[in-house]
């Protein structure tokens, strides 16, 4: 399932823009497409991951939803980004 979505976010080049009218803003064009590929990544998140994979679902998750306007559901993923990379070191 982790190759499978990992594959699909090629496609994401298709429905996101800079908005040179917002200070180059990402953006979507299609806001269907982009809650799909959340859902799928959500999806992910509840397979069996280890913690690094776990890592890579999250920040995608994360920047995902900040296209998608949910500011607190994307600072929720990076934040456990930021915490394992600290964790890391």
């Amino acid at each position: 399932m982790l190759i499978d979505f990992k594959n699909s976010l090629s496609s994401l080049n298709e429905i996101i823009y800079f908005d040179d009218n917002q200070f180059l803003r990402e953006k979507t064009r299609d806001a269907v497409r982009l809650q799909q590929h959340i859902d799928v990544a959500i999806g992910v998140l509840k397979s069996m991951l280890n913690e690094e994979e776990e890592y890579f679902v999250r920040g995608t998750l994360g920047n995902l939803y900040r296209i998608n306007g949910e500011p607190q559901k994307a600072i929720n993923n990076l934040n456990f980004c930021l915490n394992y990379a600290k964790k890391a070191d």
